[in-house]
């Protein structure tokens, strides 16, 4: 579907129209939507937030707002769209993006979707759990490449899950990161306790010592104990 090129002052006006077409003749805007589905390009953030408004869930069944037929939009105005209708139903909407085939290029986009969305409800080990249980490739290989970008529940547990779950190295990449997180959100006695039980001492004793910085009289005992377990 080709993409609409429209100046700035175009863009704007045609924003506008819009806004008011859906607030005063929804079912007219409606129409001209689903009749010609590449118009979905110009409504803009202010349009497509008008539109979300008015409709709300009835677009999950939108012909427009399929996800094969937003190949044309621009990326922000597409990633404001996935947002919003991951934010009508994400299950429903990760059903969607996995079925796509794996050369979609949408698909990656509606991965990183998927990410957002259940990172946003399902935290941590939770997070750590629904994707292994997806077992998709692709998204498996976002999450080694990319998921250092997002921030962690709760770092211990979830090195703990991947020593003992992450047989795939789905998560791995992101160890030296999670202790540092790990030293700065937890106690020192916690930290401590999780290298005794073998959980990465290498990583979370490197990254205490960087937090406790140079060794020094008031931090020898601690720092030697650290320094035997790296």
């Amino acid at each position: 579907m080709p993409e609409i090129l429209l100046s700035a002052e175009e863009a704007e006006a045609l924003q506008a129209y819009w806004v008011t077409l859906i607030q005063q003749q929804p079912q007219e805007a409606l129409m001209q939507l689903n009749s010609e589905p590449e118009l979905l390009g110009t409504l803009g953030p202010r349009g497509l937030e008008a539109l979300f408004d008015q409709f709300g869930d009835a677009l999950l069944q939108a012909d427009f707002l399929q996800l094969e037929r937003m190949d044309h939009l621009q990326p922000q105005l597409r990633d404001k769209t996935l947002e919003q209708l991951f934010g009508l139903d994400s299950e429903l909407m990760t059903d969607r993006v996995l079925a796509l085939a794996q050369d979609n290029p949408l698909r990656q986009q509606g991965l990183y979707s998927v990410i957002d969305a259940r990172q946003s409800s399902q935290p941590g080990v939770e997070f750590m759990e629904f994707a292994y249980g997806l077992q998709d490739p692709q998204l498996n290989e976002l999450l080694r490449e990319d998921y250092g970008n997002f921030e962690f529940a709760d770092p211990l547990a979830q090195m703990e899950w991947i020593q003992h779950r992450d047989y795939l190295g789905v998560f791995t990449p992101q160890l030296d990161r999670l202790a540092r997180q790990a030293v700065s959100s937890h106690s020192m006695e916690q930290v401590q306790a999780f290298i005794e039980a073998g959980v990465y001492p290498s990583q979370l004793a490197s990254a205490a010592q960087a937090r406790l910085g140079e060794r020094s009289a008031s931090n020898q005992q601690l720092w030697d104990w650290l320094q035997d377990r790296r």
